[in-house]
């Protein structure tokens, strides 16, 4: 199978589908690759990268004529091979490359990009979701790893964000930090700040179905708020009524700016940068959005691709339709097969 793996289009998105080790074990198994020039620059790989790994797994093999791995300057071309397999969803300039039946394996996120999904449907492509490998204890091995970094680099915004800066024991022993939503974000985040052994570090951690009360009790006069629980549409869960009570130099991180955003405030600001950040009544809010791929690129790509690989393998070497077939996991993340929508509580509005 030819794969391809193009350099992100995403503003911010640093990370890279594959590594050259990941590339290699591809090769090993006769695979080809179609990888756009600098691919993995923002990661720390090079081109020369790639190919090093592609020639040793090329020797390791009796038959090695077509394995290997070939650099495209052009995207369209990319888009020529038999699976394209990339980091972050297609951005809108890129809808009209896609072809029928080609497979894309991403990120998708379909229920807030009604666009994506119509693109998918219109060029009868094929969109196999990341977020959607679900195992049959209910966890999502991809997505997992991208999360706990998330958590781990909110954490690190909020106590850089203070203004009071410094890590030493003494600047943090008397602050106040809430947690709202104790998935993997939450859980990672408290990790790292238990990690610090600050004796008299104060830490709340309130779950998403957390009352109104308790979170405002909480959050008015904490130091820093990290918000991972996934947000209601028509409901905040942190209100400006919240936010006003506050007290001036708190910090709130918001990492939910993804699905539209935790705090009121942050929605009707938008995502902020990766070096920016908004003030509001004394209150300093920060919402990049995509942190893992901005913020942690590097160790990003590499438990990404430790996830993804074995998936990616049972792909390319049985190739889509068997493995369909044979592993339903991999089924129920295909969300679109050749212009079909698989996946309709996924893909609505249409």
């Amino acid at each position: 199978m030819i794969i391809g793996i193009p350099k992100e289009t995403m503003e911010g998105e640093k990370r890279v589908a594959l590594t050259p080790e990941g590339a290699g074990k591809l090769i090993f198994n006769g695979h080809s690759l179609w990888i756009e020039k600098d691919a993995g620059a923002a990661s720390g790989y090079s081109d020369k990268d790639y190919g090093t790994f592609s020639c040793s797994a090329k020797k390791a093999l009796i038959h090695a004529e077509k394995p290997g791995c070939m650099f495209i300057t052009n995207k369209t071309d990319i888009f020529e091979s038999d699976l394209v397999v990339k980091v972050k969803n297609l951005i809108t300039e890129e809808y009209q490359i896609l072809r029928p039946e080609l497979p894309v394996f991403s990120f998708q996120h379909f229920s807030g990009n009604p666009d994506l999904a119509q693109a998918f449907i219109d060029a009868r492509a094929t969109a196999i979701a990341f977020e959607e490998i679900l195992l049959s204890n209910g966890k999502r091995p991809i997505l997992i790893p991208m999360s706990q970094i998330a958590g781990e680099e909110a954490a690190k915004l909020g106590l850089g964000h203070r203004p009071t800066k410094g890590l030493k024991p003494k600047s943090l022993q008397k602050i106040k930090i809430t947690l709202i939503g104790m998935g993997s974000v939450g859980k990672a985040a408290l990790n790292y700040f238990l990690d610090l052994g600050v004796f008299g570090m104060q830490i709340i951690c309130l779950d998403k179905e957390a009352k109104k009360e308790d979170v405002q009790r909480n959050i008015t006069n904490s130091d820093i708020i990290i918000i991972s629980a996934y947000p209601v549409p028509e409901m905040p869960i942190i209100t400006r009524t919240m936010t006003d009570q506050m007290k001036s130099g708190s910090v709130i991180i918001d990492v939910c700016i993804d699905e539209g955003g935790g705090c009121e405030a942050t929605r009707e600001h938008g995502p902020t940068g990766p070096e920016e950040s908004f003030l509001n009544n004394g209150v300093l809010y920060i919402c990049p959005p995509n942190i893992p791929g901005v913020f942690a690129p590097e160790k990003a790509t590499l438990a990404l691709e430790e996830s993804l690989l074995p998936f990616l393998l049972e792909i390319a070497d049985k190739g889509l339709e068997k493995t369909m077939k044979d592993n339903p996991i991999i089924k129920n993340a295909v969300v679109i097969y050749k212009g079909k929508v698989l996946r309709k509580d996924l893909v609505k509005n249409v």
